[in-house]
């Protein structure tokens, strides 16, 4: 009988060998495969690779877009830069004043396709043809000139593309055909790369400029003229008498309604020196220190004469002395005429008739503008208001040899008024301003320095042809002494040619382009 609880003795498993490894039915899989998975692994791998190539693609087209932007901006800063180098190049041609071209006069005109209009803004409404670029006879110059085409260039090319003046305009500060006072330019320049093709790029900049005037350099109306001069063969010289080998400040002949014949004409609109001359009437023998202009120097308004009348007890600031003629030798002041209160006021007469004086060399008006104790107690300058004419025959003269400004002969009368000068050898300082009158000058019988008149002259014409080669000095200080006078007004500053300016920009601007 067996025992139950008898068992066998177990046998040791063996340990899996190499052997065993290679034969795949000893080896049980930790989970078995089931039917219900099947197909689950499929999507998975393709959802995976979906989403895979969406981040591509959209990495893709960001990239594209980021590229796209960035040429975009690179062409958009050339054709900035190309429109940028244009408004310099135009600015720069607006701004050219020399011996044959003046274009300066172009801030104050207008050259627009119908771009801008009247408002200076595009696509407004407003928007009208208006192109005075063209226009004849430029301001300053003397010439009759209608240029045949822009007196500028409209177009330009740079390394990277072209530019061109899409328009300018201008709006004056006050409603005038000629304003004085300057006012406002706009000017508007596309600058474009690829043009032609389809990668064509356009970019537009404004500026909005102030334009003013200003004097030139060297154009103070020593003698001048508003209708008519004739020089013959006066000189003109510096207040030394110098007319050549100098540099003159003041020495210039300025005739405003003279012109030069067409064939004296450059091709920029501005006389020859040879058309010069001849526009002034200017003799073989004469000789200027300075330069012929022809334009208008914009003259300040002539002083004004009080209304009221100086009481001989005192003076009193601003008042007259009236009197009727001169017509025999006189000094001034007088004894008598009441003194101003300081050298800054000046004695004022007011002279309805004429100034007529003929006789030998002792005969002369003699003014006395420092103090001698008796008839000028001040120091005071003295001004001779004289609506009837002036003329001193003979030898005789005006007899003056105090600074020119000190003397101031201004002319009241109408077109009719005649002033004729004569040469003195002692002196004859003074500054005349008639702006209705004829002034000329007898003589030729050398002063100081050899000047037969000192000071500047300021009238309707110049007849120069009744003297023999007499001559007019006008000190290089001469604006300045007018100035400490009569005021900013009558300083270099105020005085003489002028052109325009374009002040620091007031607005920069990229526009639009449609």
């Amino acid at each position: 009988m067996k025992n139950r609880f008898h068992r066998k003795p177990r046998v040791p498993r063996s340990r899996l060998g190499y052997s065993d490894l290679a034969n795949r039915s000893k080896i049980q899989p930790l989970s078995r495969w089931r039917r219900n998975d099947r197909g689950f692994s499929l999507p998975t791998v393709l959802g995976l690779g979906l989403v895979i190539l969406m981040i591509a693609v959209y990495s893709f087209a960001r990239s594209t877009s980021d590229r796209v932007a960035a040429i975009a901006q690179v062409q958009n800063a050339q054709t900035v830069a190309i429109a940028e180098t244009g408004m310099a190049r135009t600015l720069s041609q607006l701004n050219v004043v020399n011996a044959t071209l003046n274009n300066t006069y172009l801030f104050t005109r207008n050259y627009d396709p119908s771009v801008l209009g009247p408002d200076q803004v595009q696509y407004s409404g407003d928007e009208a043809a208006s192109n005075t670029w063209t226009a004849a006879s430029p301001p300053v110059g003397g010439c009759s000139y209608t240029p045949s085409t822009s007196p500028i260039p409209l177009t330009g090319t740079t390394a990277d593309g072209t530019y061109q003046v899409m328009a300018y305009r201008f709006t004056p500060n006050v409603s005038s055909d000629n304003p004085g006072s300057g006012g406002v330019g706009s000017l508007l320049i596309e600058g474009r790369i690829n043009a032609g093709t389809s990668n064509e790029r356009p970019s537009r900049l404004q500026i909005n400029l102030p334009i003013a005037t200003i004097t030139r350099n060297n154009s103070f109306p020593g003698l001048y003229a508003a209708e008519d001069v004739d020089l013959g063969n006066n000189d003109v010289g510096e207040g030394d008498g110098a007319v050549v080998g100098t540099d003159p400040v003041a020495a210039n002949v300025i005739c405003r309604d003279c012109t030069a014949a067409s064939n004296q004409c450059t091709s920029g609109g501005l006389p020859t020196t040879t058309g010069l001359g001849d526009a002034v009437g200017q003799g073989n023998q004469s000789y200027i220190a300075g330069t012929i202009y022809l334009g208008d120097p914009k003259l300040p308004p002539l002083p004004t004469l009080p209304t009221t009348t100086c009481s001989s007890s005192g003076y009193t600031s601003p008042c007259k002395i009236v009197l009727s003629s001169i017509t025999s030798p006189t000094t001034l002041p007088l004894p008598g005429d009441p003194d101003p209160a300081n050298s800054n006021i000046p004695y004022i007469y007011e002279i309805s008739g004429d100034i007529n004086i003929n006789g030998n060399s002792s005969a002369v008006l003699n003014v006395i503008t420092a103090n001698n104790g008796t008839n000028n107690t001040t120091d005071s300058r003295v001004m001779l208001f004289v609506s009837g004419n002036v003329n001193f025959a003979g030898q005789s003269n005006i007899a003056h040899t105090g600074s020119p400004e000190k003397l101031a002969l201004i002319g009241t009368g109408g077109t009719s008024q005649t002033i004729t000068l004569r040469g003195n050898s002692t002196g004859n300082n003074a500054f005349v301003y008639a702006p209705n009158a004829t002034v000329s000058i007898n003589g030729g019988s050398g002063g100081p320095n050899g000047c037969d008149f000192t000071g500047a002259v300021w009238s309707r014409v110049w007849n120069g042809s009744a003297g023999t080669n007499a001559k007019i000095c006008v000190p290089d200080n001469m604006p300045a002494l007018l100035e400490s006078a009569f005021g900013y007004s009558f300083g270099i500053n105020s005085v003489g040619i002028h052109k325009y300016i374009a002040g620091s920009p007031l607005s920069w601007q990229r526009q639009e382009v449609r």
